[in-house]
């Protein structure tokens, strides 16, 4: 068998025992869809998982990966602080080989930092990246932290080294058994929310559009990208946008209304006018609507 067994005492534990094993290239990938549970039972599971992790750590004291385990069933329970203290034990026993301690790095960073040290936590995360380069996780930690902390540059930054390890991880399979992948859709989205928030709503908008002219036609996504041309004042662009998205759902008002404040944007006031009477036909007690059309009635009598 390759030198596999295993030794822990919840399945979740099997990562240590297979990786005893020799490693070897498959064409074939296993995918972990999660747990239907309801809550109930969900609680009971954790009950249980909680009583085998802390006796396995009672009775193995010098087993880092028996505070590993019960370090990360802490944090999957919201004792932070509990799971700080097995996590810094593991770290300190000093048994792991390099993956195992680049996947501890992580979980002490994101640890760290929701017992709201981010200092910390960026210094478990810098360890983690300088042990193992090619990983997702611990890049993805100094991303949130440069997220949660307003320094957008460095997000960026770090959101693109996730991008090169994720196609890399992607192409050429995990380093780290623990690690995590993401869709390149969700990057891109995230990328844009980083750019529009570091004020550069063109670069958001544009990495946007690209994914509509790639084909994408989620609603959401269309939105999104009219968002992103409001904010960067690209009218002619947000015209499109709404149009379509109002041709797709010409019940949607919202949209209508968006469509007629582009146009007063562009300084198209008669187009700008028959939206806001169509609105006002259609919801004849909404005051915004009533309030729009009079003042763009009242502008036109003025300049004529």
């Amino acid at each position: 068998n390759k030198g596999i067994r295993f030794t822990g005492r919840i399945h979740e534990q099997v990562v240590f025992s297979g990786g005893r094993g020799e490693r070897r290239k498959s064409a074939i990938t296993l995918e972990h869809l999660g747990y239907a549970l309801d809550a109930e039972t969900d609680t009971a599971k954790k009950a249980r998982n909680q009583k085998l992790l802390e006796r396995m750590a009672d009775e193995n004291p010098d087993n880092a990966y028996a505070h590993f385990t019960l370090g990360q069933h802490y944090n999957l329970v919201g004792r932070h602080t509990d799971a700080l203290r097995h996590l810094l034990k593991a770290l300190n026993l000093d048994q792991f080989e390099k993956e195992m301690k680049a996947s501890l790095y992580n979980v002490l960073s994101e640890t760290y930092s929701k017992c709201g040290l981010p200092e910390e936590a960026r210094r478990m995360a810098m360890e983690s990246v300088d042990l193992e380069e090619n990983q997702v996780g611990g890049y993805f930690m100094l991303f949130q932290l440069a997220r949660g902390g307003k320094e957008w540059d460095a997000a960026l930054s770090w959101l693109r080294k996730v991008r090169e390890k994720n196609r890399l991880i992607r192409s050429a399979g995990w380093h780290i058994a623990t690690d995590v992948v993401f869709e390149e859709e969700k990057l891109n989205y995230t990328e844009a929310e980083v750019l529009a928030r570091a004020g550069r709503n063109d670069e958001a908008f544009l990495l946007l559009a690209e994914m509509i002219n790639g084909g994408n036609t989620s609603p959401e996504l269309w939105r999104k990208t009219l968002d992103a041309a409001l904010a960067a004042e690209r009218w002619q662009d947000a015209e499109k946008l709404a149009g379509s998205l109002f041709q797709k759902d010409q019940t949607d008002f919202y949209m209508l209304d968006t469509l007629g404040k582009i146009y007063i944007k562009q300084q198209r006031y008669n187009e700008a006018t028959q939206v806001f009477e169509a609105l006002c036909a259609q919801a004849p007690h909404n005051r915004d609507y009533r309030d729009m059309l009079g003042r763009l009635q009242a502008f036109t009598r003025a300049v004529h």
